[in-house]
């Protein structure tokens, strides 16, 4: 199952938003995807998307 089919899926279960930790280097992948990056303090990066505004 790729990120796209979870996304839809988180749509379609009117889940509000989803977050998840990125390794670094893997940052541009989920920016394609629409998720923002969040606090930089933290050791591993933080993104976030808003699936069902």
């Amino acid at each position: 199952m790729g990120m796209e089919t979870l996304l839809k899926h988180c749509q379609q279960e009117n889940i509000i938003w989803v977050q998840l930790f990125c390794a670094k280097g893997k940052q541009t992948f989920y920016q394609k995807l629409g998720f923002k990056k969040r606090d930089a303090k933290m050791p591993l990066e933080l993104f976030c998307l808003i699936v069902n505004p």
